[in-house]
């Protein structure tokens, strides 16, 4: 991949997952250029690679659109994260916690204590956290997993949108479960609690699909 494609690469990835490309509108390859100032062999490079790694999808005679998940998609998605991250909450607890993950613990009580925090707020302090646990648990082919599958992840972000003011407080609720039990080296309790975690997102990420059906 030229430097230019990689640029085009990243910088379309971002727009994706930030959700400035609508996934209901084609794409399109001149509007990329103009916008990101490139020319079109690399935005056309870009999209491939994209393609590839699962974030847009091509459609026959109607063109090429961000990938819009499926119920199947979302549960494949979150059983490969119960393994994955399962795997990661062990290991990060047994190792002992990092000063990076026990930094987590008074946001998200801060969080608790804040009816009116932003969604956005709550979404990118999960998001981190998950990401630091990976890191808490030392283990470089994990990492490179994660990395694999956050294109995958990012798609399901838009779901919490729709997400009550309760499920969404229970989420941070679950979070600080999960570090204390890092924090308390209780490796088969964090794993317990993860998997809880994710099991409870999904549901209520199948709750939202079933409304759009």
């Amino acid at each position: 991949m030229t430097t230019h494609s990689r640029r085009a690469y990243e910088e379309i990835r971002r727009l994706i997952l930030v959700r400035e490309i609508p996934s209901d509108e084609p794409i399109s390859e001149r509007g990329l250029s103009e916008r990101l100032g490139l020319g079109r062999t690399p935005i056309r490079e870009a999209l491939k690679d994209l393609e590839r790694d699962g974030l847009i999808e091509v459609s026959p005679r109607r063109g090429t659109f961000v990938r819009r998940l499926s119920l199947a998609d979302l549960r494949d998605i979150y059983e490969v994260r119960m393994g994955l991250e399962g795997i990661a909450a062990f290991l990060a607890a047994a190792r002992g916690p990092t000063s990076q993950l026990l930094s987590f613990e008074e946001k998200f009580e801060k969080l608790l204590d804040d009816p009116s925090s932003e969604l956005l707020t709550i979404q990118k302090l999960g998001w981190d956290f998950h990401d630091a646990i990976y890191e808490a648990a030392g283990n470089r082919e994990l990492l490179r997993l994660n990395t694999g599958l956050r294109n995958q992840i990012g798609l399901t972000m838009e779901l919490p949108r729709h997400h009550d003011h309760d499920r969404v407080r229970a989420t941070v609720a679950e979070h600080l479960k999960i570090l204390r039990a890092i924090k308390a080296m209780d490796p088969e309790g964090a794993q317990r609690a993860i998997y809880q975690h994710l099991s409870n997102a999904l549901s209520a990420g199948a709750q939202i699909f079933s409304k759009f059906e």
